[in-house]
């Protein structure tokens, strides 16, 4: 089973990382299974070939999203984890406040690169 590469199809507008235990596991780095949205509520990452999870931190959160029809998958004190398809990703993301990439102006990187030339010119 193949699962959903939240690199391929959310890197570039949402900040993708790796789970810690990528690095313990030969070829982890490059592994599907391996990656993670972090949100400010919790980590959006893959459950299967047709699924994504959330796994939820905080009570307010995790009512909020069994009130608005998620599969709750497991229920813990103050944590759960959510299951969804990925017609519901965007959804998810605003809830549970996905981590978005940082994104600059070409206005803005020109002034960076004119400031760091100005600045070894004088270091």
């Amino acid at each position: 089973m193949i699962p959903i590469d939240l690199k391929t199809l959310y890197g570039d507008k949402y900040k993708i990382t790796l789970d810690p235990a990528a690095k313990l596991e030969r070829g982890g780095r490059h592994d599907p299974w391996q990656y993670v949205l972090p949100c400010r509520y919790g980590e959006i990452y893959p459950f299967n070939d047709r699924q994504l999870a959330i796994m939820v931190i905080g009570s307010k959160k995790v009512t909020e999203l069994k009130w608005d029809g998620f599969h709750l998958h497991q229920d813990a004190d103050g944590e759960a984890v959510f299951l969804f398809t990925l017609d519901r990703f965007d959804e998810v993301a605003k809830m549970a406040k996905a981590k978005m990439k940082k994104r600059i102006s070409a206005a803005h990187l020109r002034k960076l690169q004119d400031g760091a030339a100005a600045y070894r010119k004088t270091g």
